[in-house]
């Protein structure tokens, strides 16, 4: 009897381990990158929980949008004509989505924000990727104007990995 007593703890505070270790898990920064087939579009993550949007504009660097502040939903002028409002893009996103997605912890490198679901690779708006993880696909110039400064493409060489992993998965699709 205590064995199986002791089996089924054994059992359980492994379980937790793991539960504990999902939770502590996930991508906890992220940066903009270039779109795999598109010149001059990027995809930029953002994470949206409690009524705040985080995108990821650069290596540590962020701007962050509050759904209930009013300013936030303030259009931010491109160029001459264009005007870009991130907060409804990322709501025009969201709502698009209707499939299940996973748990945050599950993602556990901010190269699968980049991959576009299965049979969405044309997908021009952007993506949800977990339950407050988002991809927009946005142009260059709007990105360097939410940056406040030019991208600078050599700086996102560091994920030289998920270049072979989208030619990989590109191959497999043909």
């Amino acid at each position: 009897m205590y064995a199986e007593l002791n089996k089924l703890i054994k059992e359980i505070e492994i379980t937790m381990n793991l539960a504990m270790k999902l939770n502590d898990s996930g991508i906890k920064n992220a940066c903009p990158f270039p779109h795999q087939s598109k010149e001059k579009l990027w995809l930029m993550p953002v994470k949206f929980k409690d009524g705040k949007a985080v995108f990821f504009l650069g290596h540590s660097f962020t701007k962050t949008f509050l759904v209930d502040e009013a300013s936030s939903f303030d259009h931010i002028k491109i160029g001459d004509i264009d005007s870009y409002n991130p907060l409804i893009h990322l709501m025009i996103v969201h709502l698009q989505n209707k499939s299940q997605v996973p748990p945050d912890s599950v993602i556990q490198s901010e190269i699968y924000l980049y991959i576009p679901p299965f049979g969405e690779e044309r997908n021009e708006i952007g993506w949800r990727c977990t339950e407050s993880w988002y991809t927009l696909v946005i142009p260059e110039e709007t990105l360097n104007t939410l940056r406040g400064k030019k991208i600078n493409e050599s700086e996102y060489e560091v994920l030289k990995e998920s270049g072979e992993l989208f030619k990989r998965l590109q191959q497999k699709k043909k």
